[in-house]
């Protein structure tokens, strides 16, 4: 249940209808009792630059960047960047892109580690991460969802 005191994280993309992760997070969190959430944001290309310039007003603390949205020309452009922008945190109403030398394979097993990393550099200790978190992750892996598919 969100409140007044709780944390809020956003996993943004492009077309997130099939996606997961956020569950994943949000099991972390209550597993750590942690008062947090992670909410997904499903940005279409073109509404991406007005998303990020609107996003230093919202309540989000930081956001996890899907792999499409980590290398959308919008999002590089946006910041005057090449490489994949993964998190953007938000200091004092600024975004702060957190950049990769390369662009993230999204299996399970990054998700997981960036999960872990994520949790210590917001909350300064390690989440206990349950063993039944990577099958969850891999047994709802990332899908083509039906708004992306070309059929």
């Amino acid at each position: 249940m969100i409140g007044k005191t709780t944390r809020l994280f956003a996993f943004l993309g492009p077309d997130l209808a099939a996606n997961r992760v956020y569950q994943a997070y949000n099991y972390v969190f209550a597993t750590n009792n942690v008062d947090a959430a992670l909410v997904n944001m499903s940005v279409p290309s073109g509404k991406m630059a007005f998303t990020l310039q609107n996003l230093g007003n919202s309540e989000i603390e930081s956001v996890v960047m899907s792999k499409e949205a980590a290398t959308m020309g919008e999002v590089l452009s946006f910041f005057g960047v090449s490489s994949p922008v993964v998190r953007i945190d938000v200091v004092d109403k600024k975004l702060i892109p957190i950049l990769s030398p390369v662009s993230p394979i999204f299996d399970e097993e990054y998700v997981l580690s960036s999960i872990g990393l994520n949790f210590f550099e917001w909350f300064g200790f390690f989440a206990a991460i349950p063993e039944d978190t990577a099958k969850t992750l891999y047994e709802s892996s990332v899908r083509e969802s039906i708004l992306s598919s070309n059929g």
